[in-house]
């Protein structure tokens, strides 16, 4: 690891979140559900040095995002296996190796108990350097790459991609949801003929530290709602007025979008269409997985929030505008994805 000063983006990340976040992960995969994405990635052992390769893409992928490799979990099966005695920072020092002139920076690493009887070790990398160039061949002495990750693929970057790597670095706000209700009408709310309308509204923290400003517009974004044989796909929006004046270091909403000025609160809403013959069905789901994308102008990263709802199920009688909707609420904690 290096001396040089860390941005406000990492100090955001410190220890104690850190383990935050991977016991959350953890939590997830063991129950069957793979929070892996871009960001973090699980490791049965110790990845070897040739495993350098994709570190690399991963981190041209994230292009200022951090990375988070929980080391000792298998993503298939959740288990957690014993590591043996590697030192981080030797292991580390070879890893470093296989790359030219910079790699990613190895901000933290921690040992953390996930359960009285098993331990894992979470690495946070920093990515603000890209492009990152690993040596490739026989030893890693052979020729230079620039790899990239695409899905759950390597392959070298393309010329547009290698420009792209060259923007400056627009960080993913992390979005967790503080409340949440949803709520399925039996007739209004802009509603087309034969159809149901189920609306959501979330009240959201964003969490950014760094100094950009990301903007997040509505018109790229959408929502995906799961429930018993239910799979919807609708649209994110505003039914907020915009800010009469740019906020200051503080989530500002707009007509068009939300653009993350720092860290704060500020409402979403999302709304699906539905069979209105499949009102009874719909009121008796126990519970819903929503799912938000919010892409990020001008790249190709997205914020999202996963929220399950159903812990209360009532009936709401609404006599301005609707009458016997039905309304499930936040369930357990939201989930943070960049």
């Amino acid at each position: 690891m290096t001396g040089r000063s860390h941005s406000r983006h990492d100090e955001g990340v410190n220890a104690t979140q850190l383990e935050a976040l991977v016991l959350q992960a953890v939590d997830a995969v063991k129950a069957g559900v793979n929070p892996e994405d871009d960001r973090i990635e699980f490791k049965r052992d110790w990845p070897g040095i040739d495993k350098a390769r994709q570190l690399a893409a991963a981190a041209n992928q994230a292009r200022g995002d951090h990375i988070i490799y929980v080391i000792g979990v298998d993503d298939k099966t959740g288990i957690v296996h014993p590591l043996d005695g590697t030192d981080p920072a030797t292991w580390w020092a070879q890893f470093e190796a296989r790359f030219d002139e910079v790699a990613p920076e190895l901000v933290r690493h921690v040992a953390l108990a996930v359960s009285p009887e098993e331990r894992v070790v979470a690495l946070l990398f920093r990515t603000d350097r890209a492009p990152y160039l690993v040596k490739v061949g026989a030893e890693g002495g052979g020729q230079l790459e620039v790899p990239i990750r695409a899905g759950t693929r390597t392959r070298s970057a393309k010329r547009h991609e290698l420009l792209r790597m060259l923007y400056p670095a627009v960080h993913v706000p992390q979005i967790s949801a503080i409340a949440a209700a949803l709520y399925v009408f039996d007739r209004g709310y802009s509603a087309p003929p034969g159809a149901l309308a189920m609306s959501l509204w979330v009240k959201a923290y964003f969490d950014s530290s760094d100094d950009s400003t990301p903007f997040l517009p509505y018109h790229l974004a959408h929502a995906e709602a799961i429930g018993g044989e239910f799979h919807a796909r609708g649209e994110v929006f505003t039914d907020s007025p915009p800010s009469g004046k740019a906020a200051r270091r503080r989530p500002e909403i707009r007509t068009d979008g939300v653009a993350v000025g720092g860290p704060g609160t500020a409402p979403l809403y999302a709304r699906w269409f539905l069979p209105i013959d499949a009102f009874s069905q719909i009121r008796a789901i126990a519970r819903w997985r929503v799912r938000l994308a919010l892409p990020v102008s001008g790249t190709d990263k997205i914020a999202s929030l996963e929220i399950d709802l159903g812990n209360q199920q009532q009936d709401v009688q609404d006599g301005r505008r609707r009458e016997a909707a039905y309304a499930w609420s936040l369930y357990g904690d939201g989930r943070r994805h960049a």
